[in-house]
């Protein structure tokens, strides 16, 4: 039916983990579409709405570690305070 195979992937990067509460229109990460090994299309991913915090979610000592852990990395990642790709 066709005359050669396309193989097509998808990558996804994430910049960071998430934690509610979220913002509509925070990124996320990117959405990249690979075609034979190449990218051929590269979209944000973007919260679509608000995802306040859980009151009700108590966190434990060793998760608030965790959380905040995560967090400083952001700041002093190498890529920090440079323009995001895509």
């Amino acid at each position: 039916l066709f005359p050669f195979i396309v193989v097509v992937w998808r990558q996804i990067q994430v910049s960071c983990r998430a934690y509610a509460p979220l913002r509509a229109g925070q990124r996320l990460g990117s959405l990249t579409v690979l075609r034979d090994g190449e990218a051929v299309a590269r979209l944000p991913l973007i919260c679509a709405a608000d995802a306040p915090a859980d009151p009700k979610e108590a966190l434990s000592f060793w998760e608030q570690l965790r959380r905040a852990w995560y967090e400083a990395q952001k700041y002093t990642a190498p890529n920090y305070g440079r323009a995001a790709v895509g």
